[in-house]
């Protein structure tokens, strides 16, 4: 079977570009797709099963995937993809390989996504010899059956630009009656938001506008009147309150959540121009 990665960047410190470097060992072909403003083929061109896209700026996560699905379809049969926050390490890579391809018959039928267990921010972690099917999981560590994806002519949907992309295509394969497998013998560790001091993760304000402003797109996209409602209301609630009881900066996020409902209201979805 033959194995890609997708590393989508943006602005990556030069110091972390050796680390990323690494993927080129346990894939036979690398995609980075830099989402930065800056052309630096220069960085990459040392190794060759690593292949440099610039999207000459920030097009989105979404759009990033699917420019590489595009590209592998019909030569690669599992697609692994990744952010410049994770760490996956080459010994976690072998492990999810080889439990794809000890269960090769079941899964290249039946399994949409197969994933690692996320540890974020390197917590205590006991490996297990199982899979566990599950509702949705991130992007980054995500092996993506390739040839079952495009015969169901599935796709991201671009609209999201960040933030609830995954949990949309996760629902897409489970709607057409395909599993995600989260596969425990394996992690991938991955940081979550901005250390504010306690346990409660924290964003910064464009940030909670696309994780606001999707949330409503996505409900809207799955759910009937009623639930939509229903969510639409608790997760408002639950958003403002955290915001209010955990984060800095309370008043410009507040009002990044306002002009997010505005622009779903008005369908302005895709990247925000601030």
């Amino acid at each position: 079977m033959k194995y890609a990665a997708c590393v989508v960047i943006y602005n990556l410190p030069k110091e972390e570009i050796a680390r990323v470097k690494l993927y080129a060992k346990s894939f036979d072909v690398v995609y980075i797709l830099d989402n930065s403003t800056i052309f630096d083929l220069l960085s990459w061109e040392d190794c060759t099963n690593i292949i440099y896209h610039w999207n000459g700026g920030n097009i989105g996560l979404p759009a990033s995937f699917n420019w590489v699905l595009n590209k592998v379809q019909g030569s690669i049969d599992y697609l692994c993809l990744l952010d410049q926050d994770s760490v996956f390490t080459s010994d976690n890579i072998e492990l999810l390989k080889t439990h794809i391809e000890s269960n090769r018959e079941y899964i290249t039928r039946r399994v949409g996504i197969v994933a690692p267990y996320i540890n974020y921010d390197n917590s205590s972690f006991q490996r297990e010899e199982k899979e566990i099917c599950v509702p949705w999981v991130i992007t980054s560590g995500s092996f993506v059956n390739v040839k079952l994806i495009c015969q169901n002519h599935l796709r991201y949907d671009e609209d999201y630009f960040i933030d609830r992309c995954e949990v949309d295509f996760c629902r897409q394969l489970v709607l057409k009656n395909y599993k995600i497998m989260l596969y425990m013998g394996a992690v991938l560790n991955q940081k979550l938001g901005d250390d504010n001091g306690s346990k409660h993760t924290s964003h910064n304000p464009i940030r909670h506008y696309y994780i606001f402003r999707n949330r409503f797109y996505y409900n809207k996209k799955f759910y009937s009147p009623f639930k939509r409602i229903f969510l639409n209301v608790a997760q408002t609630i639950k958003h403002l309150g955290h915001v209010l009881w955990f984060e800095s900066d309370k008043v410009t996020k507040i009002k990044m959540l306002t002009i997010a409902y505005m622009d779903y209201k008005r369908g302005r979805m895709g990247k925000k121009t601030f």
